[in-house]
């Protein structure tokens, strides 16, 4: 047995690690005032642009899309220099092959992942980080400027990120503002209009698992007399559905791709946001040391997502879907989380990896090029240009 000094702190519950010492708290610090500061320098690099949202709209949607570059190369930068830097280690399941999505360099190192352009994801949620792992994958595979992501409508003023995600165009939603009513059809079909990525995140669950959502998880499936899950909560299928056949109407060759999302160092039936905050990840620099990531794909034609007629608006399709169709579909999504569910306690908590099978694993450290360094700096030297410019015209 470990003594208590010798147990790695990524394995020790936040709570009853030892108190940090003052380099590290200089370091937590340090990576509050540079990443609140980025973000402020991005979200102004944002705010600066909107006068072309009229004179140049093609301008606009370029430089909007470039801060969602620059947002994603910050997260690589946080990660690599308050973190130490980060290991993803990649398996695959049913629709994917590895050698398709992993690029590699002469030396067999992966430099590049490959997705389809159009895509819908759905993943477990086990802490605050998993957006931005996912986030680093998707700009590994070039399509980061097109995520979107489905937000709580509490997050949507938030200081700074709020307004910042507004113009990332994400969604928000509560009790009044549903996807119905969102801009999700809107940002599709743009985005097939001028040829550009859209990778719609989503994470059915609704919340984090943690030690208060999981009974709760537990008490709805006794009540519906369902099966219960160990590691995951039930996942709702309401919203997913909507967002499929929505994007079904301009994207009819959509793919849908499911990520199940393990972490080293938290047990069998553990919650990782004991263990991992964006504060002990990158404040304390206590990250998981790999990240560990298992993907699935279907093509939306092997989707149950209800039958569709032809020439019929998104809103007739909401309406026409019948409740069996909408049972089927809940199943469909139950089923595919029984799975996720099985492949951690299976073969993540026990062994302590994804199975690999016949396909291996692939490892992709996350790094910063010089390409990266230089679209996170041209954010301030844009800023530094507009202000140079309205000095001059002053």
């Amino acid at each position: 047995m470990e003594s208590p000094a010798a147990i790695p702190l990524h394995k020790i519950p936040i709570r009853s690690r030892p108190p940090p010492s003052l380099l590290l708290r200089t370091h937590s610090l340090l990576f509050t005032l540079v990443f609140v500061l980025s973000l402020v320098l991005i979200h102004l690099f944002q705010l600066v642009s909107l006068p072309l949202a009229i004179l140049a709209p093609k301008v606009y949607r370029n430089w909007i899309l470039h801060s969602k570059e620059s947002f994603a190369c910050l997260l690589q930068g946080i990660t690599v220099v308050f973190a130490g830097g980060s290991e993803m280690v990649l398996t695959a399941g049913e629709g994917v092959n590895l050698d398709e999505v992993c690029k590699t360099d002469a030396h067999g190192n992966v430099v590049a992942l490959d997705f389809e352009k159009q895509t819908v994801w759905i993943s477990n949620h086990q802490q605050y980080a998993d957006w931005i792992h996912v986030w680093i994958l998707f700009f590994m595979a070039n399509i980061s400027s097109g995520i979107c992501i489905i937000l709580k409508a509490s997050l949507q003023w938030a200081p700074v990120v709020g307004p910042a995600m507004q113009l990332f165009q994400f969604i928000f939603l509560n009790k009044n503002k549903t996807l119905q009513k969102s801009g999700l059809y809107k940002s599709a079909k743009a985005a097939v209009e001028h040829n550009l990525p859209f990778s719609l995140l989503l994470f059915p669950e609704g919340t984090l698992v943690s030690r208060l959502t999981r009974p709760k998880s537990a008490s709805f499936a006794a009540a519906q007399g369902i099966p219960d899950l160990t590691n995951l909560l039930l996942p709702r299928s309401t919203g997913l559905l909507y967002c499929l056949r929505t994007l079904s109407l301009t994207m009819p060759n959509l793919t849908l791709y499911d990520l199940t999302i393990g972490y080293e160092g938290v047990p069998p039936a553990g919650y990782a946001q004991d263990y991992f905050t964006l504060s002990s990840i990158f404040g304390l620099r206590v990250p998981s040391p790999r990240i560990h990531m298992h993907l699935r794909k279907w093509p939306l034609s092997q989707v149950p997502i209800g039958n569709k007629r032809e020439g019929a608006t998104r809103e007739e399709l909401d309406a026409e879907l019948t409740e069996e169709e909408r049972r089927t579909f809940e199943e469909w999504v139950r089923r595919r989380w029984i799975e996720k569910d099985e492949l951690l306690s299976n073969e993540f908590y026990r062994n302590g990896e994804f199975a690999e099978g016949k396909q291996g694993s692939r490892k992709v450290q996350v790094r910063m090029r010089r390409a990266d360094w230089a679209t996170l700096a041209s954010v301030p030297v844009a800023l530094a240009a507009v202000v140079l410019a309205v000095r001059r015209v002053l």
